[in-house]
């Protein structure tokens, strides 16, 4: 949300004239980053079914018509309406990144631990749920 403030600079000046105070501008940043979290996977699984040239485009094509929408309106109905194809479906960046990962040939990608070695204080700290609030309250061994 902050991005996109700075991308448009006029919406702020809307949005006064509006009257959208602190409350309402912190709605609209946490509807953007709700509809976001919603939007990643969404733009994930679709540029990994259907293709990332096909999200990259797609995104784009969101981000026109919310900026489309956002500059059309003069009410606080058409800001939020501005937001949900942005928030929902402009992850070009992350998509970008997959493009990227793609291109690296396999062996130089990174690759998970196959496992991890605790040392045995902290496996009996992770098999005993209340270990920790033991020691806390009760620090003597």
């Amino acid at each position: 949300m902050a991005g996109f403030i700075v991308m448009n600079p006029y919406q702020t000046t809307r949005r006064a004239e509006l009257d959208c105070g602190a409350v309402c501008l912190g709605s609209m940043t946490s509807a953007y980053s709700a509809l976001g979290l919603i939007g990643a996977p969404l733009a994930g699984a679709l540029s990994d079914s259907q293709g990332r040239r096909f999200a990259l485009v797609l995104g784009t094509v969101a981000s026109i018509v919310s900026l489309a929408i956002a500059g059309a309106t003069y009410s606080l109905v058409g800001m939020w309406l501005s937001l949900i194809p942005g928030a929902l479906l402009s992850h070009n960046f992350t998509v970008t990144k997959a493009v990227v990962a793609d291109l690296a040939p396999h062996e130089n990608r990174a690759v998970p631990p196959k496992a991890v070695n605790f040392p045995d204080k902290v496996q009996r700290t992770r098999l005993d749920p209340l270990g920790r609030l033991r020691k806390i309250f009760w620090p003597i061994e």
